[in-house]
């Protein structure tokens, strides 16, 4: 799903940004990587400011059972 997300905003250049923030990690890195192509999408840049804070927030309060990978991939963009 996210990749046909990307597709689409490479063709039109509109996103869905609230739609990639609620897709989890995965959205997360979707919206990285456009921030990384697109730095003046500045609606991505205040969602990813947001979840950063609150990643930072919760980090201390998971266990070891909850370990998620493509939270860690997207944590050490």
């Amino acid at each position: 799903m996210l990749d046909k997300n990307l597709k689409h905003y490479e063709h039109t250049q509109k996103i869905n940004v609230s739609y990639l923030d609620l897709l989890s990690y995965s959205g997360w890195n979707g919206m990285i990587y456009l921030y990384e192509k697109a730095q003046e999408l500045s609606e991505i840049k205040e969602r990813l400011k947001k979840r950063i804070s609150e990643m930072r927030i919760t980090e201390n309060q998971e266990s070891w059972q909850s370990f998620n990978f493509t939270k860690r991939k997207v944590t050490n963009k």
